[in-house]
């Protein structure tokens, strides 16, 4: 019997990079997005480090808009190095 309200989507995208390299980038994006969450959560296994990049909307339009920003931006820093 209880309602729910409009639900949240998501998207992750796979980033080699640490939270230090792409946080300037990052914030950029989210500032781009403002009817987005943009969350990083950095990983570690088997001595390996990366870091996922979460995006969070209602709308799903909004959502892929600001995921293929995310995706172009850890595109270009695999092309160029940090």
């Amino acid at each position: 019997t209880l309602k729910t309200g409009t639900k949240l989507l998501s998207a992750t995208v796979q980033c080699s990079f640490g939270e230090g390299t792409i946080g300037g980038p990052l914030a950029e994006i989210q500032k781009a997005h403002p009817d987005t969450i943009i969350g990083s959560y950095p990983k570690y296994l088997d001595g390996k480090f990366w870091t996922e990049l979460v995006v969070r909307a209602r709308e799903a339009t909004a959502l892929e808009a600001a995921r293929a920003e995310v995706e172009a931006m850890v595109a270009g820093l695999v092309k160029t190095g940090p």
